[in-house]
């Protein structure tokens, strides 16, 4: 009985779905906390999209006509597969909770599938392809970096290993790596909404070319990797071009408002605000913050943490330098050379060397959209130093050198699963005297009212939202010391909106809001409401004036509307349309004159 039911355990555990559902469940019951009110997860620069739908009609055209006064789409990809997908399963569920829930899931999940049939593919066993894929996701800057919820950026992370899993199975077969590898970077297309993402993105996969050649040839031979990669650009462009061809056609102009003095400024602000790059690049930390209120501040900054997280490279290190039978690999070599290069890229223009990344910034094409170095080839660097762990694994023979290795990185590995196993995997964040920032969103009944009747309306308008932000970003108190920050959940209607930014006049600004000739210029801007809201607080600058008492005030003469304590101000009196034909012209010469 015993001996059967050993038999069985052994075949479930062999079994190639076992360890990719495993990590379905453990990622689950991880994310469960954060739903398990009904909320959402949102906020940062990532997840703000509350009805995919919606999102879909309105962001599938080359001009953006909801953010501000319009803006060209210079990321056509981002309104792609994902979205669509998204906006399906949210008309099958009804259930905006649902849909959430599994795009964060896929966020997580979707790096470790695709490195984990990478590395099956490859011949390594399931618990070491297991190992491999759990390290790609969870060493601390992947686990950091997926934390912002960017769907747009963090699908990079995913969409590399499935590159090199798609060349490495199909490598013999033309035709179905053209298919296949066409047909997932478009799925995957909005990995390639950020160009500096986009360029690695395509930078991996033709490493990941050179790489699969050698491994499978045991040499280079550059005539057969032109032509594979003379199959995999057409591929990429023919699938992809539905994008393609808005973004050159709108990213001609948009470059000639990037400065390179603005981009180098840049750069030198990201390298003098990351400390000690290189040793965050040997402990992958280079993606991690320093402070509290997370996980890698809390657990990852001790001294016994430190130790810990050099356990790859140095296992790495010794496995390479002293392993007779690893260095009689060949691939292990330029796998290595190509991990170091990556490294030196990712500290940037900080020591050591750090002249060579300004010069290349300064001297080649293209090269300063690499402003920030930590997180663009940080990316890179991961993915390289996983695979290079995959070639280890899969050249280890001795028994007792490969059981040592796979138990010093499994206890790693236990390490840095601590988040996922404590249920901390989107941790909060400290956001200085205000306290902490949540990820949890719970939407009142009064804004789900507010949405309602806005989305009904068929007039075309823009809400301009008070007070102020100065930014995409807010607060919104949810506990004491505890607040939501990201994007205004308020203003995702089918109705653009306007934020006043913050200047040296803000103060002026609030204090002609009952000014009859700012009514009328809100009016000529299509500004058809006007939304107050004391729940939020516009963190980013000085409030000024700006009490919402105070603003409430001032609009009074306008027909208000109140949905809970949020008011919203009728301006359909002085609004006018996108396109109107007006009553009177006015002929400017020379003279400044004042049209009432």
């Amino acid at each position: 009985m015993n001996t059967n039911f050993n038999l069985i355990i052994k075949r479930i555990i062999n079994n190639d779905f076992f360890y990719p559902l495993v990590m379905i469940l453990a990622l689950s019951l991880a994310l469960s906390k954060y739903y398990s009110d009904g909320s959402l997860i949102l906020g940062g620069e990532g997840n703000t999209v509350l009805n995919f739908t919606e999102h879909l009609k309105l962001t599938s055209y080359q001009w953006f006509s909801i953010y501000g006064q319009g803006m060209i789409n210079l990321a056509p990809s981002g309104t792609g597969v994902n979205i669509l997908l998204l906006a399906l399963f949210e008309n099958l569920t009804k259930s905006t909770v649902a849909t959430n829930f599994i795009l964060i899931l896929s966020l997580y999940y979707l790096p470790f599938l695709g490195m984990f049939l990478a590395a099956r593919e490859i011949n390594l066993n399931n618990f070491s392809a297991f190992l491999i894929a759990l390290f790609y996701l969870i060493n601390p800057s992947t686990l950091q970096y997926l934390t912002n919820l960017n769907q747009w950026n963090a699908s990079v992370v995913a969409l590399m290993p499935f590159l090199f899993w798609i060349i490495l199975k199909f490598y013999k077969d033309n035709l179905k790596l053209f298919l296949f590898y066409g047909t997932t970077t478009a799925i995957f297309s909005c990995a390639y909404s950020n160009q500096p993402l986009n360029a690695i993105a395509n930078i991996s996969s033709l490493i990941s070319l050179f790489i699969i050649s050698f491994h499978l040839n045991g040499k280079l031979i550059y005539s057969e990797i032109l032509k594979k990669y003379m199959l995999l650009l057409p591929a990429f462009v023919l699938f992809n071009s539905w994008w393609l061809l808005n973004l050159f056609y709108s990213a001609v102009d948009a470059i000639k408002f990037y400065p390179e003095a603005q981009a180098q400024s840049w750069l030198s602000q990201v390298s003098n605000n990351t400390a000690t790059p290189l040793f965050k690049c040997l402990t992958f930390t280079m993606l991690t913050y320093d402070y509290g209120y997370d996980f890698i501040g809390n657990l990852h900054n001790s001294f016994p943490g430190h130790i810990i997280k050099l356990i790859p490279i140095t296992l790495v290190v010794l496995v390479c330098f002293f392993s007779k039978e690893i260095r009689k690999v060949k691939i292990i070599i330029p796998v290595f050379f190509l991990v170091l290069v990556a490294m030196f890229l990712t500290k940037g223009v900080s020591p050591p060397f750090g002249e060579i990344y300004l010069f290349l910034f300064k001297n080649i094409p293209l090269f300063n959209m690499f402003k920030t170095p930590t997180e663009k080839f940080g990316l890179l660097y991961i993915f390289l130093f996983t695979l290079l762990l995959l070639f280890i694994f899969l050249n280890i023979k001795a028994l007792k050198e490969k059981n040592i290795f796979q138990l010093i990185f499994s206890g790693y590995l236990i390490f840095c699963f601590t988040p996922i196993a404590t249920g901390n995997i989107i941790p909060d964040h400290n956001i200085g005297h205000y306290g902490k920032s949540v990820r949890k969103y719970v939407e009142k009944s009064e804004e789900t009212s507010f949405k309602a009747t806005i989305n009904r309306e068929k007039l075309n308008y823009k809400i301009m939202s008070l007070p102020g932000m100065g930014n995409y970003q807010i607060l919104m108190k949810t506990g004491r010391k505890s607040y939501y920050t990201g994007w205004d959940p308020l203003l995702w209607t089918n109705k653009g909106s306007v934020q006043p930014a913050f200047s040296s006049h803000i103060t002026e600004f609030y204090w002609l809001l009952d000014k009859a000739p700012v009514k009328k210029l809100f009016g000529m801007l299509n500004i058809g409401k006007l939304v107050v809201n004391p729940n939020l607080i516009p963190w980013f600058g000085n409030v000024g004036s700006g009490n919402p008492d105070t603003i409430r005030d001032r609009l009074e003469l306008l027909p208000e509307k109140r949905y809970g304590n949020i008011s919203v101000f009728n301006n359909y009196k002085n609004f006018l349309p996108v396109v109107y034909s007006p009553k009177n012209i006015f002929i400017v010469r020379d003279t400044v004159q004042t049209i009432d």
